[in-house]
């Protein structure tokens, strides 16, 4: 009864169920009619960027660690279980986890050493 009644009334629903999606233009509101975005205005450059310091603490693969930044510190971490912390790019400190690392802690919306898995 269940597989007569799929048979029969979904054919007859299906095109009602796709020629209804149109019908629903006001309610959509990723229809193409209905008040238009404002065309964006091209954006002038006020400071050129440039890398102050850069420094290596370690491959994070699998994973993509993301240093945490307070002020002129940042905290980095690594993999094999490297962490770092620099003021104004000269490392302060050093230490190596008894684990590797495959996350960071949080510390309100900053990451500490923070990581996640590519792909």
């Amino acid at each position: 009864m269940r597989r007569m009644l799929v048979a029969t009334v979904l054919p007859a629903l299906l095109p009602a169920l796709l020629a209804g999606c149109s019908s629903f233009d006001a309610l959509n509101p990723f229809a193409s009619s209905g008040p238009k975005m404002a065309e964006l205005q091209p954006i002038q450059a006020t400071a050129q960027a440039r890398v102050v310091w850069r420094e290596d603490v370690g491959k994070g693969k699998p994973y993509t660690f993301v240093p945490a930044v307070v002020g002129s510190t940042a905290y980095a971490a690594a993999r094999d279980g490297t962490v770092v912390r620099f003021d104004d790019g000269r490392p302060v400190w050093r230490i190596k986890a008894e684990k590797q690392l495959s996350g960071g802690g949080w510390c309100g919306s900053t990451a500490a050493g923070g990581g996640h898995r590519q792909g």
